[in-house]
């Protein structure tokens, strides 16, 4: 993927930005969630990826308009299954085996 000015601040949270906060070694991470919906997307000017992301409006114009039904369930799944996996590789610790998924671990609780 080609690089893009989602966010200039961004970095600010992480080690960029230990004068503001004070703390080091802060690990960040950035999510590219796709928001457009099928129909909008086969109606996006453009060629290839690059080409239809580039004719539709980004998140911070006023016509920007996340597809709901489609972006939130996705956005909800992705963000857990990761949070679920990070605390799974906390709670194992650095000897134990890879045995748990997010999904086994939810079915734990």
């Amino acid at each position: 993927m080609a690089a893009v000015a989602a966010t200039e601040d961004f970095g600010l949270f992480g080690d960029a930005g230990r004068s503001l906060h004070g703390a080091r070694g802060v690990r960040l991470a950035y999510w590219m969630l796709g928001v457009i919906g099928p129909a909008a997307w086969a109606a996006a000017p453009g060629e290839g990826a690059a080409g239809k992301l580039a004719g539709l409006p980004a998140n911070h114009a006023p016509d920007f308009a996340p597809d709901v039904r489609t972006a939130l369930p996705a956005g909800v799944e992705a963000l857990a299954s990761a949070a679920l996996t990070c605390l799974a590789r906390v709670r194992r610790g650095p000897s134990m085996p890879h045995a748990d998924t997010p999904h086994t671990i939810a079915k734990q609780r």
